[in-house]
């Protein structure tokens, strides 16, 4: 089995890496043979890219956001929880395991632990995070403003519109 060349890289990425790195030193990434000198994986501009979706996935740019993860951060830090990985944590958490044994093992930050556990209702929200979360979610209920026409709409008396 292959070793995967950068830690950070699910191992989807790291086959995608392989393949590109393969492609841009000119080499079929399936069979290892030299690619032809006309082929147009051996074009500047083809090799340009090759090396810049490289670059990207070697600083770790997700799918989703193209945002590069910050240094030091999990892998998984930022990323959503499939199903089977709450499972596995739900699951060691009832084992006894402790927080940071569970972030290490999910490779997330302690306080994705905690909040998904807190979710699950596993356990009580910590003090020190309610005002925060309390904040942003009155920060993304009010995202879009009132329209004028919304107002009317809601003096409107329930009797009086026609359904």
């Amino acid at each position: 089995m292959m070793s995967d060349p950068e830690p950070s890289l699910s191992v989807g990425e790291s086959e995608h890496l392989r393949i590109l790195t393969a492609l841009a030193e000119g080499v079929h990434p399936l069979t290892g043979q030299p690619l032809p000198d006309d082929s147009v994986y051996q074009h500047a501009k083809v090799l340009r890219a090759l090396q810049s979706a490289i670059s990207a996935l070697k600083r770790g740019k997700t799918k989703r956001s193209g945002k590069p993860r910050r240094e030091g951060q999990p892998p998984q830090s930022g990323k959503p929880w499939p199903q089977h990985e709450v499972g596995q944590l739900l699951h060691a958490f009832e084992a006894g395991i402790g927080i940071d044994e569970l972030a290490q093992r999910h490779g997330r930050t302690r306080r994705a632990i905690e909040a998904r556990l807190e979710k699950l209702g596993k356990i009580q929200p910590d003090p020190r995070w309610a005002e925060a979360d309390a904040k942003r979610e009155k920060k993304s209920e009010n995202l879009l403003p009132p329209r004028p026409m919304d107002k009317q709409i809601a003096s409107i008396p329930e009797k009086d519109i026609p359904y």
